[in-house]
């Protein structure tokens, strides 16, 4: 085509020299300044064009002849497909006064798929090259693929024939050859470079370029996420003995299907389910935006405030909890036992049985009880209440209970021996739920001293003596503290002798015996006092 067009110069017909010099490339390592070393400036490079030599700007270059070149089997390996990283693509520029040709030599790829960036590269002159006269050429760098290169490196190479004037954009590096980092290309992005140059011999102009980059491939995936998300609802108020229910709601207001979801309660003390307290349900999977409603019955056993929890699980990992509070309304009952702390052996005593419901519901076929302890005798009972001796309980049947009611039962007890005994109440509800009372009695004992006084001989001679025995016995049932037995001789007697469990003294008269500390109910002491008759 004619000097001096616009349209790239083609060189479909590459010269044996040209072969021979493209087989024998190798991967070229970036250069330095590429990798961060100081570039020059701008009158480094471009000085008058009078001083600038091809040399100063791109070093001198031997090509070595074709018998030097080395095999493509040492360059690639045998069956070798270079990357993309790899790739070169070659051009050069002939000049022969009047016509240019371009020549594209093999260029190596390797496509993995359609997701691959594809690089290009073409000469072009923009008028004609004379000698001695500044001309300018055009490189062209285009990714003709549909995806985006990454660390696109541009490296050009021009023979010391020819004095580089001016280029935009500017190099990065001139060290070897002239390199330029083009960083990320994206498909169908071009990226021209203009020289301007001048030749300073007629003849051919062999202008080399070659390209690398990393190839690069994204894709857009669309990720879902599922949830879980669990609520309770219902009547959280029951009766005690009612059966009951709640609804699980189970939702995924996540974006994802939840699969194998799972429910699990367990039921609290006062709640029982006929499966047990453990409860696992299975409803398979649950799709976004999808809500499943599970009914939970169970019954109330016990009255008061229970919670009761429930979990959902899902694959993945996924749980949510929830919980709810279940009020069972119940009857209240209460049992209090009044009666004397202290009583003493042998003596009867009153004991009252109250029973009351003070909770928010009525209770029918309640039952009241008392246990007899065993220092203690059954005399009697109002309303009908009748003893098994077997079990020495009384029983009361009471009947229906309304809220905030009471009645009340009587006995008689006897205390029978000494010692600290228990009485125990108990009222039963119609659930079999039992409440319990105690009530603790002391049974003590008492004293009764009684004393005796047996002579001998009587009558005693004036002049004789005679003994008189004292007898002190413990007739009640508590031992006697500290007894002291005090004896007064009338006139007419003398004291000869006395002898007794403890020691004595005697005054003008009055005997009198230490005291003696314990006398056991039961139990006598027994005293001798020997007396001489002095008178009438």
């Amino acid at each position: 085509m004619p000097f001096g067009s616009d349209e790239p110069i083609d060189l479909s017909q590459p010269s044996a020299e040209d072969k021979t010099f493209f087989d024998s490339r190798q991967s070229p390592e970036p250069s330095a300044a590429v990798t961060g070393k100081t570039l020059p400036t701008a009158s480094d490079l471009f000085e008058s064009t009078s001083s600038f030599a091809p040399s100063e700007l791109l070093p001198q270059r031997t090509v070595p002849t074709p018998s030097q070149q080395p095999a493509a089997e040492e360059l690639f390996g045998t069956g070798r497909v270079a990357s993309p990283v790899d790739d070169f693509l070659f051009a050069r520029a002939v000049s022969d006064g009047k016509y240019a040709r371009t020549e594209s030599l093999p260029h190596y790829t390797s496509l993995d798929g359609p997701q691959t960036p594809t690089m290009t590269l073409q000469w072009g002159n923009n008028g004609p090259l004379n000698v001695g006269q500044e001309c300018d050429c055009y490189l062209d760098v285009r990714n003709t693929g549909n995806v985006l290169a990454g660390n696109v490196v541009l490296e050009a190479e021009f023979p010391d024939s020819v004095r580089l004037v001016d280029m935009n954009p500017r190099p990065q590096d001139v060290s070897d050859r002239l390199v330029w980092a083009l960083g990320e290309m994206a498909g169908g992005d071009e990226q021209r470079i203009q020289m301007r140059l001048i030749p300073s011999h007629s003849g051919e102009i062999r202008a080399r370029s070659f390209v690398r980059f990393s190839g690069l491939s994204d894709r857009t995936f669309s990720v879902t996420e599922p949830k879980l998300k669990v609520e309770l609802s219902g009547n959280s108020q029951v009766m005690v003995g009612e059966p009951a229910a709640r609804i699980i709601s189970v939702a995924n207001p996540g974006t994802g299907i939840a699969h194998n979801v799972v429910i699990r309660s367990v039921m609290p003390q006062g709640l029982e389910h006929r499966r047990g307290s453990h409860l696992a349900m299975e409803i398979g999977s649950l799709s976004p935006g999808e809500t499943r409603d599970v009914r939970l019955s169970f019954s109330a056993i016990d009255g008061g405030e229970y919670q009761l929890r429930v979990t959902a699980t899902a694959d993945g990992s996924l749980v949510a909890e929830t919980a709810g509070t279940v009020s069972v309304a119940a009857p209240l009952l209460t049992v209090d036992i009044d009666g004397p702390k202290i009583r003493y052996v042998g003596r009867t005593a009153e004991f009252v049985v109250t029973v009351r419901n003070e909770g928010p519901a009525a209770s029918n076929n309640v039952r009241a009880k008392y246990r007899v302890p065993a220092g203690f005798r059954f005399v009697k009972a109002d309303r009908g209440g009748r003893i098994d001796t077997s079990t020495s309980t009384i029983q009361w049947f009471v009947g229906q209970m309304n809220p905030d009611s009471s009645s009340e039962f009587h006995l008689t007890l006897a205390a029978t021996r000494l010692g600290e005994f228990v009485h125990e109440a108990a009222t039963i509800s119609e659930h079999g739920v039992a409440v319990n009372t105690n009530l603790v009695t002391q049974v003590e004992g008492v004293a009764s001293l009684e004393i005796d006084i047996v002579d001998h001989d009587d009558p005693v001679e004036t002049g004789g003596s005679t003994v008189y025995q004292v007898r002190v016995s413990n007739e009640g049932s508590r031992a006697a503290q500290n007894v002291i037995l005090t004896c007064e001789l009338p006139a007419g007697l003398e004291m000869i002798n006395a002898r007794g469990p403890t020691e004595f003294r005697s005054d003008h008269g009055m005997l009198v015996f230490r005291s003696l500390s314990e006398l056991q109910p039961g139990k006598t002491a027994i005293y001798a006092v020997h007396v001489r008759g002095s008178s009438a």
